[in-house]
């Protein structure tokens, strides 16, 4: 079950990288910061799964999978506030003054980024004692160890700071977005940052209490289920919330083909009657279907084609 729910996010976050391909390509910083917060969040979540797991345990290297995962959700996290920070560059002098933040702590994020794995991976190899395979928990894999509160804490703290910046800019962004639509993605991406603030709290306290104390096996899985259940949770609103502005555009986009060729019938009878003024014949089976053929505005005359095309041969 913790594959499929891990499959199926990273899927979410795949097909949210793959629409916005085109626009990553040849748009501006936030859609290629966009983009890359969806990747490297996919590759995150594909190595919770236990087939990437086993292929990074080959390699020799015990909970390799989790220092990749932590890694990349750095990575992605680190985008993800250069992605904010874009999108509120341009905005007015009030919202400006709200973005101030979240720019002070990209700055502090970028920088810091590459310092902060390379300090994780340094207390992955050097201060954390073998696991405890026979649990599947990383924390639980190293309880006691000294250096997990190193190598836990400055992820928490990573993600801890990005979420509560993201949950402030999308919620005062939401109240201001006149369209329905963006404004309720906003609004659930608000709540997964929430959700993710949450998260950060509850796990800071479980490794700072396995540290220094040591608790049951029942408190332990019930501290993984709850934690857990918030982290499918806000990753799911933040993935759905994220698709909206994508949603809609598709929407717009397929009510704007689906009245053109409303109007093929018209330039289908103008076509036929009068062949010389078209480039291309009109195609029999293109009109059979069945949105096509049919007149968009029904109050509208249909026009006489015939003379048209009379008129039209005469003027020639």
């Amino acid at each position: 079950m913790t594959d499929a729910f891990a499959y199926a996010i990273a899927g979410l976050l795949i097909i949210q990288a793959v629409l916005r391909t085109k626009s990553a390509w040849k748009g501006r910083r936030r859609e290629r910061s966009l983009w890359g917060a969806f990747a490297a969040l996919a590759v995150s979540w594909l190595c919770r799964t236990s087939t990437v797991n086993d292929l990074l345990d080959a390699t020799g290297i015990p909970d390799l999978g989790f220092l990749v995962k932590h890694a990349t959700a750095i990575v992605g996290i680190c985008v993800l506030l250069r992605y904010v920070t874009a999108v509120y560059a341009d905005a007015d002098a009030d919202v400006r003054r709200s973005a101030r933040l979240s720019a002070v702590v990209h700055r502090i994020a970028a920088r810091a980024s590459v310092g902060t794995i390379a300090v994780m991976a340094a207390a992955f190899f050097f201060l954390l004692d073998p696991p405890d395979t026979s649990t599947l928990f990383f924390l639980e894999r190293h309880e006691g160890d000294l250096g997990l509160p190193i190598y836990m804490g400055l992820f928490y703290l990573y993600m801890g700071a990005a979420a509560a910046v993201c949950a402030v800019q999308w919620g005062g962004a939401a109240r201001a977005t006149p369209v329905r639509s963006v404004r309720i993605g906003m609004l659930l991406m608000s709540c997964a940052m929430v959700l993710a603030v949450l998260y950060v709290l509850l796990r800071t306290a479980f490794v700072v209490t396995i540290t220094v104390t040591t608790v049951s096996d029942s408190t332990s899985q019930t501290q993984e289920a709850l934690t857990d259940s918030l982290l499918y949770l806000f990753s799911l609103l933040w993935g759905i919330g994220a698709m909206a502005p994508v949603s809609r555009a598709g929407s717009e986009r397929y009510r704007a083909v689906r009245s053109l060729l409303s109007l093929h019938w018209l330039w289908r009878e103008l076509a036929m009657a009068a062949p010389d003024v078209v480039r291309y014949r009109p195609s029999r089976l293109f009109a059979r279907l069945p949105f096509v053929g049919q007149p968009a505005f029904r109050v509208i005359q249909r026009p006489r084609v015939t003379n048209l095309g009379s008129d039209l041969r005469g003027h020639g």
